[in-house]
């Protein structure tokens, strides 16, 4: 399955890898995709629910929607 999230308070390179971090760090989770362009995160994942994934990037202390 894949998503994309739309992070609001996305600012910097460092908050891009923060990001891919914190939905990396997700068991199931296959790959990330972040664009800080677009304020985007696309994540492919499997066995895992949109929420956790949600969850965690909101964790790493980012709006995800």
């Amino acid at each position: 399955m894949e998503t994309t999230f739309h992070i609001d308070n996305m600012k910097c390179q460092g908050c891009a890898a923060n990001v891919e971090k914190a939905a990396q760090s997700i068991p199931g989770v296959e790959s990330v995709s972040v664009d800080l362009a677009n304020k985007t995160a696309t994540v492919s994942f499997e066995n895992v629910s949109k929420e956790a994934i949600q969850s965690a990037i909101q964790e790493a202390g980012y709006h995800a929607e």
